[in-house]
């Protein structure tokens, strides 16, 4: 179901994915690098991307808009073999937050 409409989308693709690849996927938000540092680049939610319900919202620890929780509450529907590409350097997308790899 879609997260902010609650219109359904159709069954799984699982069956028919046999490998997904992600690249820099900000799968639980986004971090910006400040000196070394990871902070949640949406701790407030006022730029439209950052957003509660649909954004990368990242909030203050643990929390994460509704559409990053629906997105992580069940692990390998994307495909068979599932493989993410990533950077510990990466000044958007970031590493980690609330010790969780962003990507």
């Amino acid at each position: 179901r879609c997260v902010d409409s609650g219109e359904y989308l159709g069954g799984p693709l699982t069956k028919y994915i046999d490998t997904f690849v992600g690249v820099a996927g900000p799968n639980h938000g986004i971090s910006l690098q400040v000196g070394g540092i990871a902070i949640p680049g949406c701790v407030f939610s006022v730029i439209p991307v950052c957003n509660q319900v649909t954004g990368l919202y990242s909030g203050v620890c643990p929390n994460e808009s509704e559409f990053l929780q629906d997105i992580n509450k069940q692990a390998g529907y994307e495909g068979t073999h599932i493989f993410t590409i990533y950077s510990k350097k990466d000044q958007i997308v970031g590493y980690t937050v609330c010790s969780k790899v962003r990507a």
